[in-house]
């Protein structure tokens, strides 16, 4: 959840370094990981797909045709 909400918080990329140390995982493969769990959950239950678009030396953000409310 964490992941998530970091990446909500910022419409940009966020390089994945920051995002070890915003999310408190352990490696950029410990991050891929989650990015990839996130995305199939979200895909499986959701079916939105790309949800969360990832771009080389970039890092990750939520994809920019995804529209999120916080309740």
């Amino acid at each position: 959840m964490k992941l998530v909400t970091t990446l909500m918080a910022s419409k940009k990329y966020v390089p994945t370094r920051a995002l070890i140390d915003l999310t408190g995982l352990s490696s950029v493969k410990s991050v891929q990981s989650a990015v990839y769990e996130v995305r199939q959950a979200v895909e499986k239950k959701l079916k939105v797909q790309n949800f969360i678009d990832g771009w080389q030396d970039s890092g990750y953000r939520i994809h920019p045709n995804v529209i999120l409310k916080k309740e």
